[in-house]
């Protein structure tokens, strides 16, 4: 599982800002562009989950596989 809190400060490197707050998500929008993530309101992330919002986020496979495996370490 990947804190919430690292995930979030990944957007940020990346460009993204947050955005809007509603009822189920937290919505972060990159700079520039067209770009929104969606976050749901939980404390942690499965890798799966985090492996497709860095995806959709533009980050390459083999940064996204760095990131969930400095989880690990």
């Amino acid at each position: 599982m990947i804190p919430r809190q690292r995930l979030r400060n990944k957007l940020l490197e990346l460009g993204f800002s947050f955005s809007i707050r509603t009822k189920r998500v937290e919505v972060h929008r990159q700079k520039g562009s067209t770009k929104r993530i969606e976050l749901t309101h939980n404390k942690e992330f499965s890798e799966a989950y985090v492996r497709i919002v860095l995806k959709q986020a533009g980050m390459q496979e083999d940064d996204i596989e760095r990131f969930i495996g400095q989880e690990h370490q």
